[in-house]
């Protein structure tokens, strides 16, 4: 365009438009929106974990009579069959090393953390 052609006449309607899309938005109120979206997600989370142990808790307690019939029906059937295996069972050593052997399986499962 030279300085001799005359200017284009400028839309009133668009000249607001873009004025208004320059002006800053507000900060403080797009952190407020996202610190509540984060609230928010954070709380559904939570409730969903507590909902989650409290279903695993129902179904260990629902469960639980049923996998302590069928143990002590093994140990029975141990007893019967290999009756010194069914007292090492019984037997506090016996009780020690399946406690060793549990805490080892969990801290192999990474369960517990060793101290490294």
């Amino acid at each position: 365009m030279s300085a001799s052609e005359p200017r284009p006449e400028l839309d009133a309607a668009l000249v607001q438009l873009f004025a208004a899309a320059r002006r800053p938005t507000g900060d403080a109120e797009f952190t407020q929106a996202v610190l509540e979206r984060v609230a928010s997600a954070r709380r559904m989370r939570s409730a969903k974990a507590v909902a989650q142990v409290v279903l695993l808790l129902v179904a260990a307690a629902a469960a639980a009579p049923f996998v302590a019939d069928l143990s002590l029906t093994v140990v029975r059937h141990l007893d019967v069959w290999l009756p010194s295996f069914g007292n090492a069972l019984a037997s506090p050593v016996g009780w020690a090393c399946s406690l060793a052997i549990g805490a080892w399986s969990l801290r192999r499962a990474r369960v517990i953390r060793g101290s490294r």
